[in-house]
């Protein structure tokens, strides 16, 4: 395996260097890639009908957003055709649905997978440079499993991250996974209850997710269900039949004992070799990381890539860094000021971006996408070469606007960092109905009418808020400002019923919890 190591790292020196020549001069990156884009997609059905005259440069293209795609692509998933751009389409990639909470598609070409790459090989490349060791041992991957196909899908149609890993080498996956290849090939419902069985059984050096929340949760279904594990790893009960066998050595076993016996212990006390955690680690990632700590023990976690369906974005130049390069080579990449008013006009180029500032994420790309709007809220953190160093923050819907101050997701989970801020009940912050205040919405326990507020409870989740309130002044300064002039109450409490569409949004997202809202509960629909 040292020698695959070394073969990936040769292969990919040629997308580093692109990197690094793009990142020396991103405007002549971006005018070469507009041509090549344009090539790509000017031909395209939707782009005959919609392009804004004869020979368009970018500047002539305003700003867009799923809707105006939305007839195309459905046409599209309809007929098989690709009519974005000129390329075959090679399969769907499906959103989460963060923004919306209803998952989108779009239709990843051959063209768009190879821009997608040029930024994934450079990130590689640095990778491998820092880890030259992370091809060796069992790793436990965390992506989102397959979809079920209906009869009218032309093409396989996958979470990025499946797709992905399906794509591996069967002998490479075979070698470094601790779960077997057909786990990932199903539905969530296998992962969810045999992947923490063959997990347990198996050692794992390192581990790799998007969100840190996802190991955490996938820790507590293994606490819950251990006792359910031993006839399998005793060898006393078969797995289903279309799943392989589960080897679990004598050693192993009596580990595992003697580490679940104890009142207390980690998952380093029960994976001993596990000595790396890949995950995002920017944004509510870092609230989600400091929950996971509590439990990982003594083990590193570094960060990946800022991805998402409809790209990747940026090469983290190092693995405890929080953000990462543009690669200007790779995407067009375009920033909206967040306070100036939603136009192509007030769009920002990324030789000109200013250090500590925050920005809406927009993006052009060959899969046929023309100044998409992300909804994703960056800031930059400094420059690599001419190229600005980016860090996810939040989405743009996950911003509150109380009175004149906006509160970001990130400024909040700081605060709750600082007050030591526990709850276990399922909560969210967010504006009340005039604006004017944060309140902290609690789900209120299933059965129990609005009376529950006076209850004992909630008195102590005020203090919380209190405590929450008092940090995020300090935190924010027109926050704070506006709170010493009263333009901003003091927190209150309030409850909001067990099916509230709150949280019954949020149980669709398990893996992206919301700590704000941006609106009050009753418009959050």
């Amino acid at each position: 395996m040292r020698l695959m190591t070394r073969l990936i790292y040769l292969a990919f020196r040629k997308a580093h260097k692109a990197f690094l020549r793009d990142t020396r001069d991103p405007k002549a990156a971006t005018e070469r890639l507009w041509e090549d884009i344009w090539d790509e997609v000017g031909g395209s059905k939707h782009w005959l009908e919609n392009k804004p005259c004869a020979s368009p440069e970018l500047a002539d293209f305003p700003l867009s957003v799923y809707n105006d795609y939305k007839d195309t692509i459905a046409e599209s998933y309809r007929t098989g055709e690709s009519l974005l751009a000129r390329s075959k389409i090679i399969y769907w990639g499906q959103s989460s649905g963060t923004t919306t909470k209803i998952p989108k598609v779009y239709p990843v070409t051959a063209r768009y997978r190879k821009q997608m790459e040029a930024v994934g090989q450079a990130h590689t490349y640095t990778f491998l440079t820092e880890f030259p060791d992370y091809f060796f041992g069992k790793a436990l991957f965390f992506v989102a499993n397959r979809l079920e196909q209906t009869e009218d899908d032309k093409y396989e149609r996958a979470y990025m991250s499946n797709y992905g890993i399906r794509q591996m080498p069967k002998f490479l996956f075979n070698y470094s996974s601790v779960l077997p290849r057909s786990i990932y090939m199903t539905t969530e419902d296998d992962f969810h209850e045999w992947g923490g069985l063959y997990a347990v059984a198996g050692e794992i050096e390192y581990t790799t997710m998007i969100l840190p929340g996802i190991f955490h949760g996938f820790w507590s279904r293994i606490l819950s269900e251990v006792e359910s594990y031993w006839p399998y790893l005793e060898g006393k009960k078969s797995l289903p039949e279309h799943l392989p066998p589960l080897k679990c050595s004598a050693s192993r076993l009596k580990h595992l004992r003697e580490v679940f016996s104890r009142d207390e212990f980690t998952m380093k006390d029960v994976w001993p070799t596990l000595h790396t955690v890949f995950s995002w680690r920017s944004g509510i990632s870092q609230f989600q990381e400091d929950a996971l700590r509590k439990v990982l023990g003594n083990v590193p976690v570094y960060n990946l890539p800022y991805c998402a369906t409809e790209g990747y974005f940026c090469v983290p130049l190092k693995g405890d860094s929080l953000g990462g390069a543009v690669h200007p080579g790779a995407n067009i990449l375009e920033f909206l000021p967040v306070e100036k008013e939603p136009v192509s006009s007030n769009l920002v180029s990324v030789w000109d971006l200013e250090e500590g500032e925050k920005y809406e994420l927009v993006i052009t790309t060959t899969m046929g996408m023309i100044r998409y709007r992300m909804f994703d809220i960056v800031k930059c953190t400094g420059f690599f070469n001419a190229s600005p160093i980016i860090e996810f923050v939040c989405k743009a819907a996950h911003v509150a606007r109380l009175n004149q101050s906006n509160v970001y997701e990130t400024n909040l989970a700081e605060a709750i960092r600082r007050s030591d801020f526990s709850l276990d009940r399922k909560w969210v912050f967010g504006p009340n109905d005039q604006g004017n205040q944060l309140c902290l919405y609690v789900r209120r326990p299933e059965g129990i009418g609005p009376e529950w507020d006076d209850s004992a409870e909630v008195k102590q989740l005020f203090n919380a808020a209190i405590g929450v309130d008092r940090v995020l002044s300090e935190l924010n300064d027109s926050y704070g400002e506006e709170r010493r002039l009263k333009l901003l109450f003091e927190p209150q409490v309030k409850s909001l019923p067990h099916d509230h569409v709150v949280w019954t949004k949020d149980d669709m997202l398990t893996t992206k919890p919301r700590l704000l809202l941006s609106v009050a509960p009753h418009l959050a629909t």
